[in-house]
């Protein structure tokens, strides 16, 4: 699988945690950095330099940068009613319980 199609994977699991839009530009962006930057180091194996690392640390701040502003954008987030996973203050996921259904806890 290529990093483009992990990355995309990886912004699904995001959108679902944080009750944003699956193609929201920036978690989009965000997965994909971090699917890249995965793979960036397993190009390169145990072959790992202070530089490679210094590259995936730069990518993986620019793919968190990318998280944290689509996790702050209030227009991507799913409507109320339309999903059982809404943020709270602080984008943090909260779980609504559905009405009139009991999870047992």
């Amino acid at each position: 699988m290529s990093p483009e199609q992990y990355g995309l994977t990886v912004a699904r699991v995001a959108a679902i945690t944080y009750g944003k839009r699956a193609d929201e530009p920036s978690l989009v962006l965000s997965g994909i950095g971090r699917a890249e930057a995965m793979a960036y180091r397993d190009s390169r194996g145990q072959g790992m330099t202070d530089s490679d690392w210094l590259e995936v640390e730069c990518r993986l701040r620019r793919a968190y940068r990318s998280l944290r502003a689509a996790v702050a954008d209030r227009n991507s987030q799913i409507k109320p009613g339309n999903a059982h996973i809404r943020t709270r203050a602080g984008g943090l996921p909260q779980v609504q319980k559905s009405p009139g259904r009991s999870r047992g806890f």
